[in-house]
């Protein structure tokens, strides 16, 4: 007959409840490893990362590669390879600030209904943050010059 070897764990839940509890905390806060989690893919141009949270990589005209934090419908961080650019859309929900606090190395407080940069600096639409999650500008970036400007359709020919 076969001996059960029963693994102890010490908390009350079960290991492979902690384990998957560990695996959705990770946070990809720097454009690196954004743009390896989109390259594991099947698709290699975007990746879901929650129910309501999606990462493109975004690549311009010029060739620059970025990666946009999509929740929902809106860009609420758009990662460059040596700054971010925040956004709320508007929507300056619970929600919108984690996922702004979890992309970016940037972190967004609320205090009074406002929302402030980590330094006490009230947020702002489009402002931007380096690697460290210092302010590099609070001039406030569209999100056209932010992330990408697509280039004109033009129509398809068929036959001649």
């Amino acid at each position: 007959m076969r001996e059960r070897v029963l693994l102890y764990c010490p908390e009350s839940k079960s290991c492979n409840q902690r384990k998957r509890k560990e695996k959705k905390k990770m946070k990809l806060e720097t454009y690196e490893a954004a743009i390896a989690a989109i390259e594991k893919t099947r698709n290699k141009v975007s990746k879901r990362v929650s129910a309501n949270t999606t990462l493109h990589k975004i690549v311009a005209v010029d060739g620059t590669v970025t990666v946009g934090v999509k929740l929902y419908d809106t860009f609420v961080v758009i990662m460059h390879p040596d700054h971010s650019v925040l956004f709320s859309g508007g929507f300056k929900t619970s929600t919108t600030k984690k996922r702004i606090n979890n992309y970016s190395l940037c972190s967004i407080f609320q205090k009074d209904f406002e929302w402030f940069v980590k330094d006490g600096t009230p947020f702002e639409e489009g402002i931007v943050v380096d690697r460290g999650g210092a302010l590099l500008s609070l001039t406030p970036q569209s999100l056209e010059c932010a992330s990408f400007i697509l280039p004109p359709l033009t129509p398809l020919v068929i036959g001649t």
